[in-house]
C-alpha cells in the first residue's frame, strides 16, 4: 500500500491510499545492464557522433578514428624530414611527424603538435 497525503493551506489536508495490488495488469520492467544480448547499433547510429576536427593530438577513440581518416583522405604533405597533416581548409598544420631514412630503412616518428 502507498499512502499519499495531500495538503492545501486553504482547505486543510486530505489523505488518500492507493494499493498497487488492486491493479493486476501493473508490471514492472526489469533490465540487467550486464545482459547485452539483443542490442545492436542502428544503421545510422554512428551518424550522431561529432566529426569536428580535432585540435591537436587525439584524446579519445572518436578523435583517433578521425585522425586515421584524415591520414588517409585529407591533405598531407611529405618533405624530406617531415609529414605535415593539415586542417580541413588545407592551410594550417595540425600535426607533424618526423621522418628519416638510414641505409634504406625509413623511420616515421610519433605525431606531435607543430613547433
Amino acid at each position: 500500500m502507498v499512502d499519499v497525503t495531500l495538503a492545501d493551506g486553504a482547505h486543510g489536508g486530505a489523505s488518500a491510499s492507493l494499493t498497487l495490488s488492486d491493479y493486476s495488469d501493473f508490471q514492472a520492467a526489469s533490465v540487467t545492464v550486464s545482459d547485452k544480448t539483443g542490442f545492436k547499433l542502428a544503421s545510422d547510429g554512428l551518424d550522431s557522433i561529432s566529426t569536428t576536427e580535432p585540435d591537436g593530438l587525439p584524446d579519445n577513440f572518436r578523435e583517433r578514428l578521425l585522425w586515421l581518416y584524415r591520414r588517409l583522405f585529407k591533405k598531407t604533405v611529405r618533405t624530406a624530414t617531415k609529414i605535415n597533416h593539415y586542417d580541413d581548409a588545407g592551410t594550417s598544420i595540425l600535426l607533424e611527424q618526423d621522418i628519416s631514412d638510414s641505409a634504406g630503412t625509413e623511420t616515421m616518428g610519433e605525431a606531435e603538435e607543430p613547433t
